[in-house]
């Protein structure tokens, strides 16, 4: 083997930076994947312009850490605001510091995939309270006397809870409740009540009343004898 072809394969080996586009095809975007990447990003953009971060005087009076820092936390929201795979920080980062040679910022940042699901997990987690998920948990708990007893009064004091939470009751889309009359009924109830706010509320009993009340009904076909077995064990063992 001659001297330059081990030299022609040493050459092929080595990783070569990506060039530059210069053509002016490699350049092309289509307007609409254009306008659509625009109209996807807006809110970031504005979001993630105004990001700042509070650094610890005692741990770094260098502004350039702080912008790396920054850049850094950018980066991660971008991931996490437009569900992207963390795989891709990792291309990210390596473009960055192709595209940008000229600052020091991209050039320091060090951001990885498994970096990237930490600062996710621990750092924005806490902070970014919009989570756009749909949650249970108590929205309020009203005490009741004789008079809140009635479909009207019990209609009241909910509304009451949404009007603390500065909800309005049309806006309430779903209602679900145990099958009581007062609860449910299609003359006076809380239900109607609702339907008379938005008549495209969706209603649906309580589950698990309706399940005991299929229960019941197919074990009404039984025998009387086998019904009383079954609760005599249970009886026998609490």
């Amino acid at each position: 083997m001659d001297t330059s072809d081990s030299e022609d394969l040493s050459d092929s080996n080595e990783e070569t930076e990506p060039t530059p586009c210069t053509s002016k095809e490699d350049m092309e975007v289509e307007v609409s994947e254009s306008e659509e990447w625009n109209s996807a990003s807006t809110m970031f953009i504005e979001a993630s312009s105004s990001f700042s971060v509070v650094v610890n005087p005692s741990v770094s009076k260098d502004q350039e850490h702080i912008d790396v820092v920054c850049a850094n936390l950018r980066s991660a929201l971008l991931v996490a605001e437009h569900n992207l795979s963390f795989n891709v920080i990792d291309h990210i980062t390596k473009i960055n510091k192709v595209n940008f040679k000229d600052s020091k910022v991209a050039e320091s940042l060090q951001l990885s995939r498994t970096k990237c699901t930490m600062i996710i997990q621990n750092v924005l987690a806490y902070v970014i309270t919009n989570h756009n998920e749909i949650r249970t948990q108590v929205l309020g708990l009203k005490e009741l006397d004789c008079d809140h007893g009635t479909a009207k009064g019990l209609y009241a004091l909910l509304k009451q809870s949404l009007t603390e939470f500065n909800i309005e009751a049309k806006n309430v889309v779903g209602y679900c409740a145990d099958n009581a009359s007062v609860m449910m009924g299609s003359k006076e109830s809380v239900k109607q009540y609702l339907l008379n706010s938005n008549p495209h509320l969706i209603s649906n009993g309580c589950i698990c009343h309706t399940i005991h009340l299929v229960a019941a009904s197919a074990a009404a076909c039984l025998p009387e004898k086998l019904e009383n077995l079954l609760q005599n064990i249970s009886t026998y063992f609490s």
